[in-house]
């Protein structure tokens, strides 16, 4: 099995050995409506998104399951788990933009079409993940008039900033366009804020697959880290 990363999905087979994440601090009294949640979730034949940090001190993979935010009785909820290697049958990367443009509303849609086409146009696969995403994926009711788009752009895709910070600045421009959020992911799962990158600061925050932590600017793009990060 491929060694799965932060924001990937997995697929689960019958019969999967999941169970609650004993790390937290409601796992005991969250288990009956939890496990019963997973039970419908899984027989509707939906992902589980991996989470940090990817795996557990004993091993076991990391997954979580956010509710939509009209769930009854529970709200906005992410519920955490721990799944053993051989009970994912599938892992991919979240979807593309473009594969969930159908399921925005139709005031953020030209802008959104525009985004994707200029970054296509820059060699950029950009990848959803948060509400629009799982609304895509599940046909359920994520978005609400506040969400974010969350993006995902892979380091390698990015080694070109100005003209990334030029796509988005057009992006920007449209009327009605939702607020993005994009994270450049690193080749471990590891990522960090574009708009931090482009502020300028001498130190980014990087969410790693295990911590949080702080590299120099001037390294992140390139193909090495630095060494001396500070452990968060």
């Amino acid at each position: 099995m491929e060694e799965p990363r932060r924001h990937d999905l997995c697929l689960l087979r019958p019969g999967a050995a999941v169970s609650i994440d004993p790390a937290l601090s409601c796992a005991h009294e969250a288990a009956p409506w939890a496990m019963a949640a997973l039970a419908k979730w899984l027989d509707a034949g939906r992902p589980l998104i991996v989470r940090r940090p990817v795996r557990a001190a004993c091993g076991r993979i990391c997954l979580g399951l956010p509710l939509p935010p009209d769930s009854p009785g529970r709200g906005k909820c992410r519920l955490a788990f721990l799944a053993e290697d051989a009970d994912p049958t599938r892992i991919t990367p979240p979807p593309a933009l473009r594969d969930c443009l159908a399921a925005t509303p139709q005031s953020w849609r030209n802008a959104l079409e525009a985004l994707d086409r200029d970054l296509r146009g820059l060699g950029i696969t950009a990848r959803v993940f948060g509400a629009l995403a799982w609304e895509s994926l599940t046909g359920l009711r994520y978005l609400t008039p506040e969400s974010d788009v969350d993006i995902i752009i892979q380091r390698d895709e990015a080694a070109a900033p100005d003209r990334l910070t030029a796509a988005l600045e057009a992006f920007a421009a449209h009327p009605g366009r939702p607020v993005l959020d994009v994270e450049i992911q690193l080749p471990d799962g590891g990522g960090f804020s574009f708009a931090e990158y482009v502020s300028g600061a001498a130190k980014i925050l990087v969410k790693g697959p295990r911590h949080v932590s702080l590299y120099g600017r001037d390294a992140l793009l390139g193909r090495v880290l630095e060494t001396n990060a500070c452990e968060g």
